[in-house]
């Protein structure tokens, strides 16, 4: 056959059935691996929160207990690296579907998902059975694009299944810097200490208040008597407000304040641990929450995979990056605290 034969054929098929330009999954793919390299970074620093806290065995429990989070993550990298593989390779559409229904179970496994009837898990799980029907269908499909659309239904279930296991893995942080709390705050004499410091406080304010109720009626008392009828009353009332005054004036303020000062010196050391402990505790809810919204991120991203492979374009990842951004900041914040 001639060239120009074969070529006019080639423009005849683009003309009839469209000639899509190949996806570009690069972007997908390295905001996945950016994701999984910080995921795994928050389990370390988890680990070493406990650990400087002096809770070594809750550290190496939580160490522990993120190395399923560790391979997971480590799935997802190697699942973003072979789906790039497939979406760019020229196979026939049923050979694509298939292996990109391959690379999904995979990433299911990792994700500690794995196939009912495997003998892997005892109990399979509703999230287990919903990912594998989607894979199933996903290798039933004849092109990849309707394989990526009965998929992704299983992949936003796989990152939702993995966000829940942050929560698991935070709630060993935060219940043992809890019990740390409650230690420090059952600690003899601190709970009889705090109480009187905040009814000292409290007394305080309302001297401070009283004190200024009473140099107002001072004021307007003498004000008053100098035009007053009746010398005696007004005089009466001009004792009353002084009075009034002299009982929550600046001797009995100061006095309170030391008395505060000298609580609070006694407790400091106690104040900043328990300061410390409490912002672990936030630090670790942060993290727990910036890691699953980079999740859903993921899997909104994935979607967008999808859309490429119809389009023949590149992925939007700007959300998942902005997502690993905002959870790099709060590893670096929960280092700091």
């Amino acid at each position: 056959m001639h060239g120009w034969w074969r070529g006019g054929c080639l423009i005849a098929a683009c003309w009839w059935t469209g000639c899509a330009a190949a996806p570009d999954p690069s972007g997908f793919v390295e905001s996945t691996r950016a994701l999984a390299t910080a995921v795994k970074e928050t389990g370390k620093v988890a680990g070493e929160a406990l650990h400087d806290s002096g809770m070594k065995e809750e550290a190496d429990r939580l160490r522990e207990a993120w190395k399923a989070r560790d391979d997971a993550m480590n799935g997802m990298s190697q699942y973003a690296d072979s789906v790039a593989g497939v979406v760019q390779a020229s196979e026939a559409a049923g050979d694509a579907a298939r292996a990109f229904a391959d690379k999904v179970a995979a990433l299911a496994f990792a994700a500690g998902l794995p196939e009912p009837g495997s003998g892997v898990a005892a109990v399979v799980s509703d999230a287990a059975a919903f990912v594998w029907k989607h894979v199933a269908r996903a290798r039933a499909a004849r092109t990849l694009e309707a394989a990526m659309t009965e998929a992704q239904p299983a992949i936003t279930r796989i990152a939702d299944k993995l966000a829940d296991d942050m929560e698991h893995l935070n709630r060993i942080g935060v219940q043992a810097f809890l019990l740390q709390v409650d230690a420090i705050r059952d600690a003899e004499g601190y709970v009889a200490l705090d109480e009187e410091r905040r009814k000292l406080k409290d007394h305080l304010a309302r001297m401070v208040a009283r004190a200024a109720e009473a140099t107002v009626e001072l004021a307007v008392a003498e004000a008053a008597a100098v035009t007053a009828a009746d010398a005696a009353a007004a005089t009466a009332r001009v004792e009353s407000a002084r009075a009034k005054l002299a009982r929550n004036g600046a001797e009995h303020v100061d006095r309170a304040h030391a008395l505060l000062t000298r609580i609070d010196g006694l407790l400091e050391d106690d104040d900043a641990r328990l300061a410390g402990l409490r912002a672990k505790i936030v630090a670790f809810g942060e993290l727990r929450s910036g890691a699953a919204q980079a999740l859903a991120a993921w899997s909104a991203a994935h979607a967008q995979l999808l859309e490429a492979v119809r389009a023949g374009r590149g992925v939007d990842a700007s959300s998942l990056v902005e997502a690993v951004v905002e959870l790099r900041a709060l590893i670096r914040k929960a280092r700091e605290s």
